[in-house]
């Protein structure tokens, strides 16, 4: 073989690919090793739904929802109540005043005073505190509904779950028959008792077969992985 010159395109040519392949490898392998799969967590269907009612802020909102009704009703509350106000007043004057012996206004004075008033009808205060109770139970009635369709929601993705599942092993078992009915296909034709036909036709099943699983498996990857409420998990369920 002929070495290539120093100088020679051809021999420029390489060394530049050489540079390449140094300067682009190592992010590429970085980039491959970061992408590496970190394991799901498996999680049962309860730990599924109560995991899901947990996290979701949709539950959070609500929940702060029930807090600023109770807020508004105890203000509501406090009108209809009864009040009890008092007033303390301290005057401090450079010195008191005397007349005739006697002290007219002396130096340092305190009065106080104390009230207690309490609503015998006070129908507006009262209206308020009935719509702040109302706002107050339907608030709670928000929470509730909120849990209860974050429930359906992750019981329903779990439910997909072992439906898919189902499907993957049903395909699978499939694949299987394909596979063996395509091995005695062309070993009857090698051996002469068999059609081209009919190890085409087992060829093609077998081909079918695969679609069928890698198209089940992708769907149960999703089911598991991008379930709402439930990116990163495996959810687990008990055999039928």
């Amino acid at each position: 073989m002929a070495r290539r010159k120093r100088g020679s395109p051809e021999g420029l040519r390489y060394t530049v690919l050489g540079l390449l392949v140094i300067l682009v490898a190592p992010p590429f392998m970085a980039a491959v090793i970061a992408q590496v799969p970190v394991p799901a967590e498996r999680v049962t269907f309860d730990e599924a739904v109560q995991r899901a009612i947990r996290n979701n802020p949709s539950v959070a909102i609500a929940s702060a929802g029930i807090l600023r009704a109770q807020a508004l009703l105890i203000e509501a509350r406090s009108a209809t109540r009864l009040q009890v106000n008092g007033n303390v007043t301290t005057t401090t004057l450079n010195r008191g005043v005397e007349f005739s012996g006697s002290t007219v206004t002396p130096q340092n004075q305190v009065v106080g005073s104390l009230t207690a008033d309490y609503p015998i009808v006070a129908a507006a205060a009262w209206a308020r505190r009935a719509q702040a109770e109302d706002a107050t139970h339907v608030a709670e009635l928000s929470v509730a509904d909120t849990r209860r369709q974050i429930a359906f929601a992750t019981a329903d993705a779990y439910l997909s779950v072992i439906v898919q599942r189902r499907v993957v092993e049903a395909n699978t078992r499939a694949l299987e028959t394909a596979n063996a009915h395509f091995d005695l296909a062309t070993e009857l034709e090698q051996r002469g008792a068999g059609s081209r036909l009919n190890a085409l036709r087992a060829q093609q099943q077998l081909s079918t077969d695969t679609g069928l699983v890698e198209g089940a498996s992708l769907a149960l990857y999703r089911a598991q992985h991008f379930s709402p409420g439930h990116r990163g998990l495996e959810l687990r369920h008990n055999p039928l």
